[in-house]
């Protein structure tokens, strides 16, 4: 993981990277886990003008995730479902950052789940907060592209101001479920309202 963060790195400016997904994860912390190894690439992303996104796990812990969602410089995700709600398989903790879709009921009677591609190009519903960080980081790159000149704390601040209100009954936390059209009309404002530097 840690030489694939490396090579994201080393390769940012060349490839135009915005945004990196980690839909992965393992253990259950309380709190921050700013002590693993993967600290250092995820800070030297951050400072890059990368943003990290991992998923918050799966194991329906309602104040814990997973590791390395509990990073300080990692944007953490947990799943709602086609309802507004949260997923009750999501992790949760009041270091959460974002809600996304990570599971669905949908209407007509359609199979449930999100269409995630698979390896073989092919396609399946799937289930899961490694559903939820994909629309994220996507939001992300999204944001980037439509405001180049903004910064990795102004897009994940325009995130937040201008998601939707989801709370989890399990635990009370209410965090925002991304609304991409509404960040990206909320980022050109706050980017057109940075003081003006003299010159």
């Amino acid at each position: 993981i840690i030489r694939a963060l490396e090579w994201i790195y080393r390769n940012r400016e060349q490839y135009r990277i915005a945004a990196v997904n980690l839909s992965l994860g393992s253990g259950s912390y309380r709190g921050r886990c700013d002590f693993s190894p993967l600290g250092r690439i995820f800070l030297l992303l951050r400072q890059a003008g990368v943003v990290a996104v991992a998923s918050s796990g799966n194991s329906s812990f309602e104040n814990s995730m997973g590791s390395p969602a509990c990073l300080s410089d990692v944007v953490s995700v947990g799943a709602t479902t086609y309802a507004d709600t949260v997923a009750p398989f999501s992790n949760s903790s009041a270091y959460l950052d974002f809600l996304a879709p990570g599971t669905s009921q949908p209407p007509f009677g359609r199979q449930s789940g999100i269409l995630s591609s698979v390896p073989g190009n092919l396609f399946e519903r799937v289930n899961g907060t490694s559903m939820a960080a994909p629309h994220v980081a996507g939001a992300f790159a999204a944001l980037k592209s439509a405001v180049p000149k903004t910064t990795v704390d102004e897009m994940i601040e325009a995130v937040r101001q201008s998601g939707q209100p989801v709370q989890d009954s399990r635990n009370g936390l209410t965090r925002p479920r991304i609304r991409v059209d509404a960040a990206i009309e909320t980022l050109r404002l706050m980017v057109s309202l940075r003081p003006v530097e003299p010159k």
